[in-house]
């Protein structure tokens, strides 16, 4: 199987023939029945995702570099082997092997060329988010509780708090390069397999889920159960994009609140608002979507293609928000590297070189220990400092200025005497004690100070015993 060399005839290459039994399984089987959830919310609208259409938005996000980049070649872009056993396909188990062998793996391969580029997200299950509820209406009550409150006058309405805690998606996607640590392993991007006999999106109108218009009727049956289950995850993870993958189509949507932006940046009342009155954008890519010709004519999404390419833009932004601009006008994040050269290092502090003499003589004997100060180089010159010094010392006198301000490790016997004149020591050959480096002595620690305190403050006479006799004085005569 020879290697595919760009990215767009990767992901529009067809996928396997399943083989889901022969006829459809809508019995009363409740191993292969959807997931039923009391606490799951619906979305009020259920619209066509107009945007995503066809590749027309492919083409123009990020002016256009994402569409060059899939199209480039020179890449080694291996498929999966499938087996023709992992295409017989007759329970949500054998779905969600099939998906993740075969579709998992083609979208990641086709994402780790561009990974350091455009960031996008990677296809990996997200952690969990505990602590979110929700506010639900309490039953309708009845007629008889009616009469009465409408007797006893107007009260307020009460509600009862839901837990979502335990609602978790089939799989997710998480940030490749995350921006701070809480944001490593949230989830970004959520899915939910399900079986292809079990659900299709186009009985949603055929069963009385929604109307012509999209809005929601209310009816709970197999049909509104997944989106209300996909859609409940997206309001506990705030995320804007999600899908539902069968082996015959994956309905890809974003969400968003119907309400106008309220001026206020709670993430509690956004997600309220989306669950009480949220909107849905979907669009349905088949199954059997391929490239047959030309790929630079072709014009439909490709299940492989649309998955990656929601991957590279929710890298961009998948927090839900209450407006959201055209996809055509995202902006691609900068690179890894470009973010890496941007972040400013910080300024280096410059200590400055005091004169040894001075330092010498206006320092304190705290700070005159060599162990609190750091550690400085030897000069390459010192060979010829000693050479001036000695020819210095033979005129008998020696200035404070032909000392080389270089030795900071010249003791003070070897300076030169307050009256000008040199010490005895100065016209002999001096051995310069040179600092044994030791790893020590470059760290202060409080024994070290302990020890200067010592040295530094003269210990104090014992107090004479108070019962001792008193020395005589001695005799004149002696």
């Amino acid at each position: 199987m020879a290697p595919d060399t760009t990215i767009f005839q990767f992901l529009t290459y067809p996928n396997p023939t399943v083989d889901q039994g022969g006829h459809e399984t809508e019995g009363k089987n409740k191993r292969l029945a959807n997931t039923i959830n009391r606490n799951y919310v619906n979305p009020v609208r259920v619209v066509e995702w107009t945007e995503m259409k066809d590749l027309r938005v492919f083409r123009e996000v990020f002016g256009g570099k994402l569409f060059e980049e899939a199209h480039r070649e020179g890449r080694e872009l291996q498929r999966p082997r499938v087996r023709p056993q992992d295409c017989i396909v007759i329970s949500r188990k054998q779905t969600n092997e099939l998906l993740n062998k075969w579709n998992k793996e083609i979208i990641m391969e086709a994402l780790d060329p561009i990974l350091e580029t455009y960031r996008p997200l990677i296809w990996a299950q997200g952690e969990g988010l505990d602590g979110v509820t929700l506010r639900a209406p309490q039953s309708h009550p009845r007629k008889t509780q009616v009469q009465s409150a409408q007797a006893s006058g107007p009260k307020t309405r009460k509600y009862k708090r839901i837990s979502l805690d335990r609602l978790n998606p089939d799989s997710g996607s998480i940030a490749s390069y995350p921006d701070s640590p809480s944001e490593k392993g949230q989830e970004k991007f959520l899915k939910v397999y399900k079986l292809a006999t079990k659900w299709k999106s186009h009985w949603m109108k055929e069963r009385g889920v929604i109307d012509e218009s999209g809005s929601w009727l209310g009816l709970n049956n197999s049909t509104s159960w997944p989106i209300k289950q996909a859609f409940t995850y997206c309001v506990k993870f705030l995320c804007r994009y999600g899908c539902i993958i069968t082996c015959e189509e994956a309905f890809l949507f974003r969400v968003r609140p119907l309400d106008e932006n309220p001026g206020s940046e709670d993430p509690e009342l956004l997600r309220e608002r989306l669950a009480e009155n949220g909107l849905l954008e979907y669009v349905s890519v088949p199954w059997g979507n391929h490239c047959q010709s030309d790929p630079k004519g072709y014009n439909e999404w490709t299940m492989n293609l649309a998955l990656w390419f929601l991957h590279v833009v929710a890298g961009n932004s998948s927090d839900v928000q209450w407006k959201y601009q055209d996809l055509k006008e995202e902006t691609a994040l900068p690179s890894k590297h470009l973010r890496l050269q941007d972040q400013a290092l910080p300024p280096v502090e410059e200590v400055p070189s005091d004169n040894s003499e001075n330092h010498a003589e206006n320092s304190s004997p705290l700070s005159s220990d060599r162990s609190i100060s750091p550690v400085r180089e030897v000069s390459s010159k010192a060979p010829e400092n000693e050479s001036q010094n000695k020819s210095q010392s033979s005129n008998g006198k020696v200035s404070s200025d032909d000392i080389a301000p270089s030795d900071p490790e010249q003791s003070l016997d070897e300076k030169t005497q307050s009256d000008g004149t040199a010490s005895p020591d100065i016209g002999a050959p001096t051995k310069r004690k040179r600092r044994r480096e030791d790893p020590k002595d470059q760290i202060s620690t409080e024994a070290d100070d302990d020890e200067i305190l010592t040295r530094c403050i003269p210990k104090r006479k014992k107090r004479s015993n108070l019962m001792a006799k008193p020395t005589t004085p001695p005799r004149a005569d002696q």
